[in-house]
């Protein structure tokens, strides 16, 4: 691999949040794709990755527009293990800003909540979904026992993979709202995910017969 010059300008941060949300839409297209043929923790999986690429992106295009150069430690921060739960973080901070009119009776409860512990809860559900993401894809061994992904029940992957293809689908739409790039065809791909899905959800939640 080639060794990348630092620090990298912020002139060149745009287009380099433009390719983590080109990144992101691929992955999630296989995700979803990979929903549909009922493999569900890779699904999941892959839309977790995705959300990463976002908060990455986020993270490059606020380089962008404070015109700070991205240092060689800064770039490590944003890609080599350890990162994963500031990108899960800041990519599932915009999906759910862009989902706030959907959760109106929520948020005024959630804002109530001191800033110290709503940081913390946000880092506890990013370092959950940082565990998740391993579930989905790796045998490990924990307390005697072997973890497999297998383990899971089919309504548990439906639903995880479900949640988290939505997340993308917002995490997405926001990060091209915020690069002034069409969302048109995102939001098309989001509406007919939630409109072949919902069979699945409505098996799930027992209100009638999966015919897939």
């Amino acid at each position: 691999m080639d060794a990348i010059d630092f620090p990298i300008p912020s002139e060149c941060c745009q287009e380099g949040a433009s390719h983590c949300l080109d990144n992101a839409i691929r992955l999630l297209q296989q995700s979803v794709l990979l929903f549909r043929n009922e493999m569900y923790l890779t699904s999941c999986g892959l839309a977790i990755i995705a959300l990463e690429e976002i908060g990455k992106g986020i993270e490059l295009f606020g380089a962008f527009r404070s015109e700070e150069d991205v240092t060689k430690t800064k770039w490590n921060k944003l890609t080599r293990y350890g990162a994963h739960l500031k990108k899960i973080r800041t990519g599932r901070s915009i999906a759910m800003k862009h989902m706030e009119d959907r959760f109106q009776s929520i948020l005024p409860k959630l804002r109530r909540l001191p800033e110290s512990e709503y940081e913390e809860a946000r880092r506890v559900l990013a370092k959950h979904y940082q565990w998740w993401k391993k579930q989905c894809f790796y045998v490990d061994w924990n307390q005697s026992n072997w973890i497999v992904p297998s383990k899971y029940s089919r309504q548990v992957q439906i639903l995880y993979a479900f949640m988290e293809i939505v997340n993308s689908f917002e995490g997405c739409k926001a990060l091209a709202k915020e690069l002034g790039r069409d969302t048109s065809n995102i939001e098309k791909s989001s509406d007919e995910f939630e409109r072949i899905s919902s069979q699945k959800l409505d098996y799930l939640l027992g209100w009638k017969r999966d015919e897939s």
